[in-house]
């Protein structure tokens, strides 16, 4: 009976490391939902603006105070689109696109569905940027 318990806890802590590698191993970018791909904090060298993306939750911040969010909204993410939606508080809406693991694309509409300036690549925050 000692040995049957000793081999079990053998078996047990070898494969105890390979379970938790298992578990830690980040998931492949290119098997992500676009939802997890836009999780994070996104900004720009001496750019005014930058935003976080906690969920379905959108943050502005601006480089003033940078430690109080002075837009927020709230994020959708349509079936079927390669691009999330923001929509905020002020009424701009904001499509968001996935450029890559570390770049996003944005689109700024006003609160009158126009267009609101060109489009701007943010840099997930902490990037070495060129």
């Amino acid at each position: 009976m000692r040995r049957i318990s000793l081999s079990i806890l053998m078996l047990a802590l070898t494969l105890t490391p390979r379970l938790a590698w298992a578990q830690d191993k980040p998931k492949d970018f290119a098997k992500q939902t676009l939802q997890e791909k836009l999780q994070g904090k996104w900004s720009k060298t001496n750019h005014r603006f930058s935003f976080e993306i906690k969920g379905n939750k959108w943050m502005e911040f601006v480089a003033e105070k940078p430690l109080a969010a002075s837009n927020t909204g709230t994020v959708e993410y349509p079936p079927g689109k390669d691009y999330a939606i923001v929509r905020a508080v002020t009424g701009h809406r904001l499509w968001i696109f996935s450029g890559g693991k570390d770049v996003v694309a944005v689109e700024t509409f006003g609160p009158d569905g126009k267009l609101w300036e060109d489009g701007r690549i943010f840099y997930r925050f902490g990037t070495v940027q060129p």
